[in-house]
């Protein structure tokens, strides 16, 4: 079978979300699978992030082969973005986004191999319109994973778009806190992927502040699993009481330590590659006491020292991202820079 997956990161960087478990599982069948990500905007080639700058390499590659056993990566470039801006907050240009791609998708797929699709693996952050009337012999499969139409920055649009492709879709795999799916013809829902502990983060992420995460994590206790103490430790940490976050790893056994610290890592990244360094930095300081071979939560780690004049911590913690990544990009040459700064200062 051939898969299209449209997920909110591309693969192979630092952060391991839903989509790539899912990936492995259909690679590991022996299905081939087409990972696309985005879209870009031409915004992006001036305002980037650490995720946009793996999405535009793509781009410019037109898409690469990730793994031997049949995964395609691609990020199209489209010159109508659906966005929360007027004129493109419709409808209207979420369905028309990937015609408006450069080069067209459906060529670069071609080009790859992938003429048709057996399947549409969609979350909220793909064109999901776009896509169900791009490939409508597809069986469409949606994971609502997130209440995004209550997202700040989410087309207002979007809650309409959603509501169709609930109906459309074959399967509706329902992991959002507050996820409903229209009434109607009814549609299967399945398990969260991640079993219990993710379920459990489904429904106390709302909690996970400085006011209500230990009522709630009193009363609801995460499951007593080396998943449920990272999930619980990571909703602590998004509250800020890295502390607890700690107290709750440090009950593992020293071996499953990491492996926890990870899923705080997962949880929290997303914050810092929006930008936000000075919050996310206890929590990757937080993960480097625990994976100090974990090079983007070393860079976090050191930007967010930097940022709050922690001299010494930031050079310490930028000094090793630099050992571990040698990639010449953004996130190295911003690093360089700091350090060029701090050496300077001193």
């Amino acid at each position: 079978m051939r898969v299209l997956m449209w997920e909110h990161f591309a693969p192979g960087g630092p952060i391991r979300v839903g989509g790539h478990h899912f990936a492995e599982r259909f690679l590991r069948d022996g299905h081939r699978v087409a990972w696309c990500a985005g879209p870009l905007s031409p915004v992006n080639v001036l305002k980037r992030n650490a995720e946009t700058r793996a999405r535009l390499r793509l781009w410019r590659r037109g898409g690469e082969s990730c793994d031997p056993r049949g995964l395609f990566a691609y990020a199209p470039m489209t010159l109508l973005p659906h966005r929360r801006y007027p004129i493109l907050d419709s409808v209207a240009v979420s369905r028309m986004t990937l015609r408006a791609t450069v080069p067209a998708l459906q060529d670069v797929l071609d080009e790859a191999g992938f003429d048709a699709f057996d399947f549409l693996f969609m979350e909220p952050g793909a064109p999901l319109l776009a896509l169900l009337d791009l490939y409508p012999a597809a069986f469409p499969i949606y994971r609502m994973c997130d209440a995004t139409a209550e997202f700040p920055d989410t087309p207002r649009s979007f809650a309409a778009i959603e509501e169709e492709t609930c109906r459309r879709a074959g399967l509706v795999l329902a992991t959002a806190p507050s996820g409903r799916v229209p009434s109607g013809e009814p549609r299967a829902v399945a398990a969260p992927f991640r079993g219990e502990a993710g379920e459990w983060f489904a429904q106390v992420k709302p909690f996970c502040n400085a006011v209500e995460v230990e009522v709630r994590q009193q009363a609801v206790p995460a499951p007593a699993t080396v998943e449920g103490a990272g999930y619980s430790a990571a909703c602590y940490a998004l509250a800020g009481k890295i502390d607890r976050a700690r107290e709750v790893i440090d009950r593992l056994g020293v071996g499953d330590r990491a492996t926890a610290a990870g899923i705080v890592f997962e949880i929290g990244h997303p914050v810092a590659d929006a930008g936000d360094d000075q919050s996310a930095g206890p929590i990757m300081r937080l993960v480097v006491t625990y994976q100090p071979g974990n090079y983007m939560a070393l860079y976090h780690a050191g930007m967010s020292e930097y940022i709050l004049g922690q001299m010494d911590l930031a050079k310490t913690h930028l000094r090793q991202f630099l050992e571990l990544y040698r990639s010449e990009d953004g996130w190295r040459s911003n690093a360089i820079e700091v350090l060029r700064r701090l050496d300077a200062a001193t």
